[in-house]
């Protein structure tokens, strides 16, 4: 599957680059910063999802390659929230950062 739209391509982008963002940076003082930045993210993907690119025209693919990309973002920004104060010191560490920040601070 190929998708090749400027709309999911800035949605995959601006996921991984507000993944990093918020995982690294965003210690909750600016609520706005991260309601601007999922009314920007859900604009384009529901974009990509109602404007289909050529190669995926069912809608079930689109819907798939839509929450995939919901996924990389929550993804990035709990492996990014691992290294948000100090490296985790190992391995086993990093697990239990990176399920933390996946499971209690999703958005």
């Amino acid at each position: 599957m190929r998708m090749t739209t400027p709309m999911f391509m800035g949605a995959l982008f601006l996921g991984v680059l507000g993944g990093i963002f918020f995982g690294l940076f965003s210690c909750g003082g600016y609520v706005w910063h991260k309601q601007l930045f999922y009314a920007v993210f859900l604009g384009l993907l529901a974009l990509g999802v109602i404007l289909p690119p050529y190669s995926a025209k069912q809608i079930g693919l689109r819907l798939v390659a839509g929450l995939g990309l919901l996924v990389v973002f929550a993804v990035v920004e709990a492996t990014a929230a691992c290294f948000y104060l100090d490296n985790p010191t190992s391995w086993a560490d990093f697990k239990k950062e990176f399920l933390y920040h996946l499971e209690c601070e999703p958005g």
